[in-house]
């Protein structure tokens, strides 16, 4: 599952080359399930960031 976020993450943003894949690789299963449906509704690469500052 942490594969396909970063991949949909990437794909979406193009630009991960900073902290956070390693932070989503450090996420809980259970924060994992909660971003693989936050993706859909980032909008922006801070949007995700801001989601990573809460639950990361």
């Amino acid at each position: 599952m942490r594969s396909l976020i970063l991949r949909q993450l990437t794909r979406k943003f193009s630009d991960l080359s900073g902290p956070e894949p390693q932070q989503v690789n450090q996420l809980s299963f259970e924060a994992l399930e909660n971003l693989r449906e936050a993706v859909l509704e980032f909008g922006r690469l801070e949007n995700f960031r801001d989601w990573l500052a809460r639950h990361g």
